[in-house]
This record gives C-alpha cells, sequence and structure tokens, in this order.
C-alpha cells in the first residue's frame, strides 16, 4: 500500500526538487536537517489520506508535508533531539491528533525514515499568545468559507470568547488544545501557519 500511496501522491502533485536533507557535524555531534519539505499538494493528500483511513503512515507523511523542515541531532548514532524548524505548533496538532484518535506516535517519514519524532507539544518557548491563536483560527474561518459552516456558532464575534467558539478546545489558561470542525460543510483548505 505504501509505494501505491507515494506513487498516487507523486502523479497528483506534479512539484520540482523535492525536500534535500542537510548534514552538519560539530564537536562529535551531527545534525540532519530537512530542507523545503514543505509541499501544499502533498499535504492535501496526505493530510485526508491520514483521517479517512487512520493509518500511521499516512498521518507521518502528512505531518511532514503539511508542517514543514525538522532535524534530528545525533550523538554516537543514537538520536538526542529532534528540533521542529518551520512550525512545532503544526507537529503538536498533528501527534495529539494521532496519538488521541488512533493511538499511533509520529514518526519521521524523510530523514532518518521510521525513528519517532519526540513529543513536540509544550517543548520551547513557542507557546502562542491568545492574540496569535485567534488571528489563526480566524485564518482558518476565513480559508474554509466559515460563513456557510453548518455551525458557526461564536465565530467572528467579538463579544465571544475564542474557546466559546464552535468546535474549539481550550486549557484551563485559555489556549487552544483543539479544533473539530469534521462534517461542518468546511470549502478550502487550512492555511499553513508558520513562525
Amino acid at each position: 500500500t505504501s509505494a501505491l500511496c507515494d506513487k498516487a501522491a507523486s502523479c497528483s502533485c506534479k512539484t520540482g526538487d523535492p525536500f534535500k536533507t542537510v548534514t552538519q557535524y560539530s564537536d562529535g555531534e551531527y545534525v540532519e536537517e530537512t530542507v523545503g519539505l514543505y509541499n501544499e499538494c502533498k499535504c492535501d493528500f496526505w493530510s485526508r489520506l491520514c483521517e479517512d483511513t487512520q493509518v500511521g503512515e499516512a498521518c507521518d507523511n502528512a505531518a511532514a508535508y503539511c508542517c514543514g523542515d525538522y532535524a534530528f541531532k545525533f550523538k554516537d548514532d543514537s538520536s538526542i533531539a529532534v528540533t521542529y524548524l518551520t512550525s512545532p505548533e503544526c507537529y503538536s496538532d498533528f501527534y495529539k491528533y494521532a496519538e488521541n484518535e488512533f493511538g499511533h506516535e509520529l514518526q519521521s517519514s524523510a530523514n532518518n525514515a521510521g525513528k519517532p519524532l519526540l513529543n513536540p507539544c509544550g517543548q520551547g518557548n513557542w507557546r502562542s499568545s491568545f492574540d496569535e491563536e485567534k488571528e489563526s483560527l480566524e485564518a482558518i474561518y476565513n480559508a474554509t468559507n466559515g460563513q456557510n459552516w453548518r455551525s458557526n456558532d461564536g465565530w467572528r464575534d467579538e463579544t465571544v470568547d475564542h474557546c466559546q467558539w464552535y468546535g474549539i478546545s481550550c486549557d484551563d489558561e485559555g489556549h487552544v488544545t483543539g479544533i473539530d470542525l469534521r462534517d461542518n460543510n468546511l470549502a478550502g483548505q487550512f492555511p499553513v501557519y508558520t513562525r
């Protein structure tokens, strides 16, 4: 199935050069980093396959092509760190989805294929501000024809906290922890967010 899916993705997504892997050595450690991994067409293909089939490999590919570049850091041939270079928030979303929906732990599908991707949720100091989260949600609304959703209760209403918008879950501090807009008549594609 994997070879068939790879062929289908490459046929449906006519793109230029594929991503590259760059390796750097320093002080007994080496870093393997992807460059140019994000691909909108492949993101769309693999994310639909991930959601429809709940097959781990499809979700691994979806995370890579939707979220972009990452790097593995090694010492003595053992992985000691994973850094999410383009969008740790995006990887966190995919990680939580795959883990919560069908118990899959994301794995690398680009460089070092099959190695586990460490849980990016909560790593570093990349936590979004409330304004950034609300901005991202509004971008989703605009990009997916929000005015024609089956339910858009609270969306675009300045008097309603974004945690009260239909399909949005938040933690006790008011940060978004989940988005569930399935079967809600969305049209278009989720916008890609990067930092």
